[in-house]
């Protein structure tokens, strides 16, 4: 019979994750989670990529760009920013980053994309389809509403290009 923890937190991400039911196995008396942290990490990210109503925090933030193992720098030239905003945000911790939404956008659909491209289970194949799906409906409602136009140029090249599904 699987053991099963129920309303297990981890905080091993740098913000709290609550699984309603995860498995477990006991080692020494007590009982750990008993699961893949890669595609769990993929689905946390998944997850966080598509929830479009909240700003990303600083932890998110960091999590993103150490899921990819990018330093400051190598993230900061992906996104098309200096190193020292970067750190700014993730200062942020828990906290909104602040970030100008475009760049939100774009990180957020490069970040699935990226992940979808990684060859990954069905099951987060599936995950990430619906963040994608979420995040195309959401740049639908904010074309009816935008007012001007989408400042592609302060995006580096290679990140504008790479972030095209």
């Amino acid at each position: 019979m699987e053991k099963v923890i129920k309303n297990f937190r981890w905080n091993g991400f740098g913000f709290p994750v609550i699984f309603s039911e995860i498995p477990a196995v006991k080692l020494n008396g007590k009982l750990v989670p008993n699961v893949n942290w890669k595609m769990v990490r993929t689905f946390v990210l998944a997850a966080i990529c598509a929830q479009q109503e909240t700003a990303l925090t600083g932890d998110q933030i960091q999590f993103i760009r150490k899921h990819f193992e990018m330093t400051i720098r190598e993230f900061a030239k992906w996104i098309g920013v200096s190193h020292s905003i970067i750190v700014e945000w993730e200062k942020k911790g828990a906290k909104p980053a602040k970030i100008e939404s475009h760049t939100e956008f774009v990180l957020r659909l490069y970040a699935i994309k990226r992940c979808h491209d990684d060859n990954l289970p069905i099951e987060a194949d599936n995950t990430i389809e619906t963040a994608v799906e979420s995040i195309k409906l959401d740049v639908l409602k904010k074309k009816e509403r935008a007012t001007k136009p989408f400042p592609v140029r302060q995006l580096s090249p290679s990140f504008a290009m790479e972030a095209t599904l």
